[in-house]
């Protein structure tokens, strides 16, 4: 299987990642209970804003279909060490805003 590109973006609220740059700087489309997600996606374009999945190696597929761990994407958001005290939106939140 091929490995999967890294993702452009992630969702400063339920952190649902995207591939499509356009993305950047825009309301989350995704729905949590039964709600809009009020989130943003923030650029994270950096190499080492992503790790690959180690369950699926970046195909997004493990023996079950799509991988659990890493949401079919293929790799994982890391939060830098430096932010592990922060609440997730609050890391999110400091992402930076790219100009599109």
């Amino acid at each position: 299987m091929e490995k999967l590109p890294r993702p452009e973006a992630v969702c400063t609220r339920c952190r649902a990642y995207t591939r499509e740059v356009q993305s950047i700087n825009q309301r989350c489309p995704n729905h949590v209970g039964g709600k809009r997600c009020q989130g943003v996606f923030r650029s994270a374009l950096g190499e080492s804003d992503w790790e690959e999945c180690p369950t699926c190696q970046t195909t997004g597929r493990d023996g079950n279909g799509i991988c659990a761990r890493c949401e079919g994407f293929g790799w994982n958001f890391v939060i830098p060490a430096s932010n592990c005290s922060q609440s997730l939106s609050e890391i999110s939140e400091s992402l930076p805003i790219c100009p599109v």
